[in-house]
């Protein structure tokens, strides 16, 4: 599924003048999602309700969805077991502007590590970017390998790109990766060329398990180029909007809600 970058700003703003919809996240009943989102309606026979789903942005910059995407990528480069970093610079004097070095040094890291999975075997990574107050680019690879020379890495590096100054450190567990992952994702939230901040190798991440994850059984999907909020309160006004999962909400009727509410407080009295 392709999420749409932003919602239809001009339909957006006729339906909010049309039926008098407060399109305001600071509204307390604003649902905790994208502002960027756009919507997709399903019909669920597992819970024979309408289900809401937020099509989010998944952009770095955006507010909701980068620490979001920074949390669950840290999550799961602790699964993966990485134990090195390394870090890769380049040389200003080489480049016109930070965007020249970007586009002339982004391409070197695959031939790199295919030089040095020649040398030492099996090597797995997952790269980040992040720019230096200057502007100009270096790179962080998260990294699962056997013993790699420092002197093998700048050697190759220098000979890719001219740059000499590389950094390699010892992981010394999932947690160490996590809180550096984290730390790079989190600190600088836009990159002006790309939001391709990440990238992988095949077979870094260990295969994901879907065995828990939940099934509504959906069914009729549509989509509107509109935000949820505004979406839910045009197509069922007054009706509930109950959260049951990361982006997704279900319709409930009011009778039915209240219906729930009150047995659910008999149990618990």
């Amino acid at each position: 599924m392709q999420n749409n970058p932003t919602p239809n700003r001009e339909k957006t703003q006729w339906l909010v003048a049309r039926f008098k919809v407060p399109l305001d996240p600071r509204h307390p009943d604003w649902p905790e999602t994208c502002p960027y989102a756009t919507t997709a309606w399903s019909w669920s026979l597992e819970r024979k309700a309408a289900v809401l789903h937020a099509l989010v942005c998944g952009r770095w910059g955006c507010s909701y969805c980068g620490p979001r995407k920074a949390r669950k990528l840290a999550h799961r480069v602790g699964q993966a077991n990485p134990n090195r970093m390394l870090t890769l610079t380049v040389d200003p004097a080489r480049w016109d502007s930070p965007r020249a070095a970007y586009d002339g040094t982004r391409r070197k890291i695959t031939p790199l590590i295919q030089r040095l999975r020649k040398q030492c075997g099996n090597i797995e990574y997952m790269r980040v970017l992040e720019l230096h107050k200057s502007g100009y680019p270096h790179y962080h690879l998260i990294i699962r390998s056997d013993y790699i020379s420092h002197h093998l890495i700048k050697h190759a590096w220098a000979d890719l790109t001219g740059a000499t100054i590389v950094d390699v450190r010892k992981l010394h567990n999932s947690t160490h990766a996590a809180r550096y992952t984290t730390k790079y994702l989190c600190k600088q939230t836009y990159v002006p060329w790309t939001n391709r901040r990440v990238t992988t190798s095949r077979n870094f991440f260990p295969p994901a398990d879907h065995s828990k994850d939940g099934c509504l059984d959906l069914v009729d999907r549509l989509w509107d180029d509109c935000h949820p909020w505004l979406a839910a309160q045009i197509k069922w006004p007054g009706r509930i909007i109950r959260q049951i999962g990361s982006d997704l909400w279900m319709i409930d009727d009011l009778a039915e809600h209240e219906q729930r509410e009150n047995s659910t407080a008999g149990v618990a009295q």
